[in-house]
């Protein structure tokens, strides 16, 4: 865990994250993973090692992904697949590195999506269901059908 921290302070991980610092390797990321996705910290290499402790938070690395979101959502280091949202459920998605997922908003749903480098997306968003994207880096993004709103910060 010491070696992560150090990697992270020499990317300039600001003084109350470092005092911050714990062993809930998720938890900060979570916190700051507009952060980490923006350095690319950690790297997959970094991640293998807690790859179950990540997966059942809801962090997925370098794999197949089918999921039903219903809360705030991590797919990193080249996954591939899909996800949906439906009914009147709320969620927050971050997609990045490599990473290529076809997205479905269904129903009344709402979605929100971070999306970082080198990504593509694959949109279907319902009638009612809202989607909103802000994309980063060199990602790419599909509306296939319905609309979504595009913030490009890029």
């Amino acid at each position: 865990m010491n070696d992560l921290k150090q990697k992270a302070i020499a990317l300039g991980l600001c003084k109350p994250f470092q005092e911050a610092w714990s062993d809930d390797l998720v938890g900060m990321y979570k916190q700051g993973a507009t952060w980490c996705l923006g350095k690319q910290f950690p790297t997959l290499g970094d991640m293998l090692p807690y790859d179950k402790m990540l997966a059942e938070n809801d962090v997925y690395n370098d794999r197949l992904v089918n999921l039903l979101l219903t809360g705030e959502t991590y797919i990193l280091n080249q996954c591939r697949g899909s996800v949906e949202i439906n009914d009147y459920n709320v969620a927050g998605l971050y997609v990045g590195l490599d990473s290529i997922i076809n997205v479905n908003c269904k129903d009344n749903s709402i979605l929100t999506i971070e999306c970082y480098d080198n990504t593509v997306l694959r949109l279907k968003v319902a009638k009612n269901a809202r989607c909103n994207i802000w994309q980063y880096g060199n990602s790419c993004i599909q509306i296939l059908s319905g609309n979504a709103k595009i913030y490009d910060k890029r």
